[in-house]
């Protein structure tokens, strides 16, 4: 009697099993079926590829727009400042001062407070106490 219940408790075992795998398998043939359906679906057909490849290439507009301006032309190469200020130095030295003129230039830890009129620190201090309010404000 004792072997026998050994059996069916491996029988039972073995068929858990099985119904696991069946259930496996079943997943796993459903995702890849999932998968080969999305892949047909998106995936590019050859007429769409064909009619992207067929659409012309738009004119370049620094060629084609009408404009006065000679240098948006793509032959025109970068002058520098010093074209501009044979002509025009008061407007040169007045951008080489202003700090959007330098945004570019590299940054350099130095005492700015020199440099600033009495004006500008006005201005400063203001900006500075608002940001403070907004950062309080916000807590």
């Amino acid at each position: 009697m004792g072997e026998a219940k050994g059996r069916m408790a491996n029988v039972e075992k073995s068929a858990g099993i099985t119904s696991r795998m069946r259930v496996l398998a079943s997943v796993i043939g459903l995702l890849i079926l999932m998968s080969v359906i999305a892949a047909w679906k998106w995936w590019p057909r050859a007429s769409e590829i064909t009619r992207h490849e067929l659409t012309p290439v738009p004119p370049d507009p620094r060629l084609t727009y009408p404009t006065p301006f000679l240098n948006v032309r793509p032959e025109v190469k970068y002058m520098g400042d010093e074209a501009c200020a044979r002509c025009h130095r008061d407007l040169a030295e007045s951008y080489h001062q202003h700090p959007m003129g330098q945004s570019l230039a590299i940054v350099k830890m130095r005492d700015r407070s020199s440099a600033m009129t009495p004006k500008r620190r006005i201005r400063l201090s203001a900006w500075v106490s608002l940001m403070k309010s907004n950062a309080a404000a916000k807590r």
